[in-house]
């Protein structure tokens, strides 16, 4: 669970995961960040860190690439999320345990942003979401391809 203090210059908070030996200090010092997203994020104690590849709206379980979800941003990024809980589970983490995103878009336009924020929102629920940079390109490495999430995460060893 993430508790939160609040004073005039950021909102602390940490995580007490289940048999953490590490804290992570989830840090939004302006009024811009406030109650959206981490600003900084600082793990310590004795941990690793999970570096995620970039997650694609592909079908993992087809050898060719099967794209999910055409012209559906949102069903991309749910699809993509779904990807980034199932790994790191493998590793037992959440995305509690995210410190680190960065959204590549290929549209510009407010319904894209839009429907980044509903799923970020739909996938994080509770969580507060962490640092993260949104970058937008001229294109991916899949036709239709809509978005692209690269995530690192810390959990103790």
């Amino acid at each position: 669970h993430t508790r939160c203090s609040r004073d005039w210059s950021s909102d602390v908070c940490s995580s007490d995961l289940a048999l953490a030996k590490f804290n992570i200090e989830k840090l939004s010092p302006t009024i811009w960040g406030k109650g959206k997203f981490a600003e900084m994020i600082v793990a310590s104690g004795p941990h690793k860190t999970l570096y995620l590849a970039g997650m694609t709206p592909y079908d993992e379980n087809q050898t060719a690439n099967v794209l999910l979800n055409p012209g559906d941003l949102y069903g991309q990024c749910m699809h993509e999320y779904d990807r980034i809980k199932k790994l790191l589970a493998l590793k037992g983490a959440t995305l509690e345990n995210v410190v680190r995103s960065t959204v590549y878009l290929v549209n510009r336009d407010a319904d894209t942003r839009a429907g980044l924020r509903k799923c970020r929102a739909d996938s994080y629920g509770a969580i507060q979401q962490p640092a993260d940079t949104m970058v937008f390109v001229s294109g991916l490495a899949g036709d239709g391809q809509l978005l692209e999430v690269d995530i690192q995460a810390v959990v103790s060893e």
